[in-house]
């Protein structure tokens, strides 16, 4: 009526034939979704940590804003050995969804008065997965770019302040210092490098910037480790059987798991149709329904 338009919906119009048009798209119709069923009674709900103050350097207040996120986040799992999406949604509220983006597409995150949401492309390295789901929990937590934030490529060389937190956010959420400073002992060669990366579901490149930031190891022992990929680790640390089993997690898509809920939700108590849970799912009515008659589909 005004002839405003949300600036996720403009964002989805404008984007048309660029990397980011695909990404916007699924964002804008999890926005309608989750604005149709706000309308109904089913709110979202999230639970942000308040902010620390933020001053200094882009990183450290990256660091900052991932020490009081990761009280919250400890308080709902664990962070290494759960999966980070169904964690990051019990913790915060802040709906994950896994889909296919395109062009190389690694994530979003999305918030308006209706919404929070993260969503990620999936990955054959689950270090990148982990790595693009912190980066844009980052982004939403510290308000970057209000109600879109797009990250063709989360390891582009040339960053944005905001990206310099947000990477910032990740290192520290997935690399605590203490988890680090305990494991690097004397004797810490590579294979207990290798080791550490493949049980944090970190990359080695990422750890091993990390430790060196952190004056654990020099520029040296950084440079040679760098270089190890996730899976050439993994078998140093004779853990292929978990770096594979992380891998086929990784390359898993997943709906939106909190707006999922909602739509049960209000599907069982008769304000919408089977039509929006089977769409989330991506099944149809018909099979769901042929489910539902034989107790295959919990609730």
């Amino acid at each position: 009526m005004t002839g405003d338009e949300p600036p996720l919906a403009a964002a989805a119009r404008a984007s048309a034939g660029s990397p980011a048009s695909g990404a916007l798209v699924l964002a804008r119709h999890y926005m309608t979704l989750r604005s149709d069923l706000a309308s109904l009674g089913y709110a979202q709900g999230w639970r942000l940590p308040t902010p620390p103050r933020l001053g200094g350097l882009w990183k450290d207040q990256g660091a900052a804003l991932a020490k009081s996120a990761a009280e919250q986040l400890a308080a709902a799992g664990d962070i290494i050995n759960d999966p980070l999406p169904a964690l990051i949604e019990r913790a915060f509220g802040i709906d994950v969804a896994i889909r296919p983006l395109g062009d190389g597409f690694d994530g979003l995150a999305a918030a308006t008065p209706d919404l929070k949401l993260i969503l990620a492309a999936p990955q054959p390295v689950p270090a990148r997965l982990r790595f693009t789901l912190a980066h844009e929990l980052g982004h939403l937590l510290a308000s970057d770019d209000q109600q879109i934030h797009t990250d063709q490529n989360i390891y582009r060389t040339e960053r944005a302040e905001s990206e310099v937190r947000a990477n910032s956010f990740a290192a520290t959420l997935l690399m605590p210092e203490e988890t680090l400073r305990e494991a690097v002992a004397p004797g810490f060669d590579t294979e207990k490098f290798c080791r550490l990366a493949t049980k944090l579901r970190v990359s080695p490149t990422s750890l091993a910037i990390r430790l060196e930031s952190l004056r654990l190891i020099d520029a040296g022992a950084r440079d040679r480790w760098r270089r190890i990929s996730g899976s050439d680790a993994a078998q140093k640390a004779g853990l292929q059987a978990l770096n594979a089993q992380l891998a086929a997690e990784s390359l898993s898509t997943r709906p939106p798991g909190l707006l999922l809920r909602d739509a049960w939700a209000a599907y069982e108590a008769g304000d919408v149709t089977l039509r929006l849970f089977a769409g989330l799912s991506e099944t149809t009515t018909d099979a769901l329904r042929a489910s539902l008659d034989t107790g295959e589909v919990d609730d």
